[in-house]
């Protein structure tokens, strides 16, 4: 049965391996230590959210949330930055789990939406977001300036 929880500083060690993965299928190099580096001071500075997905005690995905506002609503919303599941525990529901625990933690703390982005070729990511009613953004454009 899977279960979720917000993570905190106990579980840098297992977060950390997951994130290392998740940032290598977005390919970039493995670098375990400044990825919990990372992962410490947004769980020291609070500045997200991290809520892990634990099959059997043992944890095998995350989800990382940013809070941030809505200037036009004047409400809190959070981006759903990250999401990833070990490839070894995929398609047991480990993600759908994820997005309804982030789902409750939005809802929990007053935001009005959650907001997430992923690349155009992750096509088994936008059709397990379109299938948990997510849609696609229509109105809007996406820019990236990069320093």
């Amino acid at each position: 049965m899977l279960e979720t929880r917000l993570l905190d500083s106990t579980d840098l060690q297992a977060t950390a391996i997951l994130f290392d993965e998740y940032r290598q299928f977005y390919g970039q190099k493995s670098d375990l230590n400044a990825s919990t580096i990372f992962l410490t001071e947004r769980i020291e500075k609070q500045d997200s959210v991290l809520i892990g997905v634990f099959d059997h005690l043992k944890q095998i995905g995350f989800v990382q949330l940013y809070p941030c506002f809505s200037s036009i609503a004047m409400k809190r919303k959070l981006i759903l930055n990250d999401l990833y599941v070990s490839e070894s525990s995929r398609r047991v529901g480990a993600a759908s789990t994820l997005l309804k625990a982030a789902e409750k933690h939005a809802v929990d703390t007053g935001a009005y939406s959650l907001v997430l982005a992923t690349q155009l070729t992750n096509i088994s990511a936008r059709t397990l977001y379109k299938k948990a009613g997510w849609t696609e953004e229509q109105e809007f454009i996406n820019y990236n300036y990069r320093l």
